[in-house]
């Protein structure tokens, strides 16, 4: 089973919580926590321990009311994200974490890929090697379009190859198709 769980100061809803009990006495359960202070850390270099440090280090420290968890690694690398200590209360102890950025997966030697889930946009860069992998807040289209602006100004976007994902695809690739081929 897979549940999506929005961590930005807000509970886990009451209905959701005693499903995933229910699926927990099941089997495996594995959330993707949404959140904006995430990170991948090479497998290589995580240690539980370390979760908070390296979200720090990444500029993304937890807030005083937060923890971090970490996904397992994944094609050698491990998501740490920052999660609502009430929240990670209420869930519990055998689940597992995942983030958008690591499903975020392409088959271009140089591509952009954008994920969008409310006002978060996923983003992974790949030129022969990932370049990029950030989440950012975009509260409206126009920060959106600011936002590849600015990354436009560092990578020639026009020669990379766009792949979306999230929530509503097709008007994200609408939205943004002047950046791209």
């Amino acid at each position: 089973m897979s549940i999506r769980l929005w961590s930005d100061g807000h509970s886990f809803p009451g209905e959701q919580l005693k499903a995933l009990r229910e699926q927990v006495e099941k089997g495996d359960v594995e959330i993707e926590l949404l959140s904006p202070r995430t990170t991948l850390v090479p497998a290589t270099c995580f240690t539980p321990d370390e979760a908070e440090n390296l979200l720090s280090l990444a500029g993304q420290p937890c807030r005083y009311d937060e923890t971090a968890v970490w996904s397992d690694a994944w094609e050698g690398v491990v998501a740490v994200m920052a999660i609502d200590r009430a929240t990670l209360e209420q869930l519990p102890k055998s689940v597992r974490f995942t983030s958008p950025l690591l499903a975020l997966k392409t088959e271009s030697p140089q591509s952009v890929l954008l994920a969008r889930y409310e006002n978060l946009l996923y983003v992974k860069v790949w030129d022969m090697r990932l370049r990029l992998a950030e989440v950012v807040r975009v509260e409206t289209d126009e920060d959106l379009l600011y936002y590849l602006a600015r990354l436009g100004e560092v990578l020639p976007l026009r020669n990379y190859s766009l792949e979306v994902a999230g929530e509503e695809p097709k008007s994200l690739r609408k939205l943004v198709k002047n950046y791209f081929k």
